[in-house]
């Protein structure tokens, strides 16, 4: 009796193993990914074995530790999740128990749900006439989408990524969430011509298709920075008249309160003929008959200097002595002179000034260094004959006052040291700087020497 007792305990042991490892639970999919907004189904069965009823199931969260009870029929345990949110993200996992079983039959890792909204991105399409935006996504949540244009949707565009001709609010939905629409792109600047000429008028214009206050105030940005010049308006353009190459750069712009929310960029390309166009001499000192010589022109201009034309000043005639940016030659008595280059592009052209190259040893003398020599002898002149035609009004006052005799006054005013040493240092600085800087024009040459021997030769 007793050995019989103790083979049924043995018996019933073994029988509630077999029950406990009989049970299961299975995911058919370990992630699940939602739009904001919508619902969601996360995937489930399960199954047991023995004789004991089921008591009860549930779903919990594993990071929150929330629990959702749940009664399952007919060994389905999918669970619905209705106006998703982030708060739903995380880990699923379903559990239940039978009178039989002494814990709890689960699986892992269960199923991730991820929550994820709808953005328009804007990419390079590689095509300056269009742009490619993208329904951007946390996650893969569908295989159709639906494209909206200023609000109204635009036929046979189904995929992720699209390319837009024009310049509009995009938007953009999952096909069957249609009510779940992303964010608009809201400003876009109204893009300019693919280049201006400097001295035109430009009008940039911000453009949305957003309601806004009463009386909006527009900021304006230039390579990201705020136009400090006119950084905001209550007018939603921006004037650039006349324009000019200092305006060049890229443009967007915001309504205050919602800066950032601001457009995209557009490109201001100005043109402008050539400027700061200046020669240099190679070599620049030393330069003597017989030895070569390079001239280069340089400038600045959009587009690009296309044609450099050297020139020659032979009396009043300017004479073309080649083209390109640069030109070499040998000095001679037929090549020395003053040279200028003229830079030109498909705007307009510009000259620079005038560079001489000498015959003989000597310095390069730039045409605006010898107009400043030429000046300063000029007013040395007129300080020599200052002095003399006071000292002869003075002379002349003298003699009417009968103070001194004629052969006395003439005798003081030759002698007398201050003056004689004033005029001579005076004249010698004149003979310097005409010695150092020539050769200069033959005239003003002529009349420099003339004046000199006619103040050096005694009364």
């Amino acid at each position: 009796m007793g050995f019989e007792g103790i083979c049924m305990l043995v018996v019933l042991c073994l029988n509630m193993s077999a029950v406990q490892s009989g049970g299961s639970v299975t995911y058919s999919t370990t992630s699940v990914c939602g739009l904001k907004g919508a619902s969601v189904v996360l995937p489930c069965t399960y199954h047991y074995s023995g004789i004991g009823p089921y008591i009860r199931g549930e779903w919990y969260e594993e990071r929150s530790g929330r629990v959702i009870k749940y009664d399952p029929l007919n060994y389905d345990c999918s669970l619905k999740i209705d106006k998703l949110t982030d708060d739903h993200s995380g880990v699923y996992q379903f559990r239940f128990l039978t009178t039989l079983h002494l814990s709890w039959i689960t699986s892992k890792p269960g199923i991730t749900v991820t929550v994820t909204d709808l953005k328009v991105k804007e990419d390079d399409a590689g095509d300056a006439n269009q742009t490619k935006v993208t329904c951007s996504t946390s996650c893969s949540v569908g295989l159709q989408y639906v494209w909206y244009k200023n609000g109204q949707p635009l036929q046979d565009k189904t995929t992720v990524s699209i390319r837009v001709p024009e310049v509009a609010s995009y938007s953009c939905a999952v096909k069957g969430y249609e009510a779940l629409r992303s964010p608009a792109k809201y400003l876009q600047v109204l893009t300019p011509p693919e280049a201006v000429t400097e001295g035109e008028r430009v009008t940039l214009t911000c453009d949305t298709t957003c309601t806004l206050s009463k009386d909006p105030i527009f900021i304006w940005y230039k390579n990201g920075q705020p136009v400090t010049y006119k950084h905001t308006t209550r007018d939603n353009k921006l004037h650039l008249n006349p324009v000019s190459s200092e305006d060049a750069g890229s443009y967007s712009c915001s309504v205050r309160g919602h800066e950032s929310l601001s457009s995209n960029d557009v490109s201001l390309n100005v043109r402008y003929r050539p400027t700061h166009v200046s020669v240099f001499i190679s070599p620049s000192d030393g330069i003597k008959e017989g030895t070569s010589v390079t001239l280069t022109c340089s400038s600045d201009a959009n587009p690009p200097t296309h044609t450099y034309t050297w020139y020659m000043k032979s009396g009043a005639e300017s004479l073309v002595r080649g083209t390109g940016e640069s030109i070499s030659f040998n000095v001679t008595s037929d090549t020395s002179g003053l040279y200028h280059c003229g830079a030109q592009n498909e705007v307009g052209s510009r000259n620079s000034t005038g560079v001489a190259v000498p015959s003989k040893g000597g310095l390069a003398i730039p045409m605006a260094v010898t107009s400043g020599i030429i000046i300063a002898l000029i007013l040395a002149l007129m300080l020599v004959v200052s002095i003399r035609m006071y000292k002869m009004a003075r002379k002349n006052t003298t003699r009417r006052q009968g103070v001194h005799s004629d052969v006395h006054d003439d005798t003081y005013t030759a002698l007398n040291p201050r003056t004689t040493s004033s005029e001579y240092d005076t004249l010698q600085n004149v003979r310097s700087v005409s010695d150092t800087y020539m050769p200069l024009q033959r005239t003003a040459q002529a009349s420099v020497y003339e004046t000199l021997q006619r103040r050096e030769t005694p009364p």
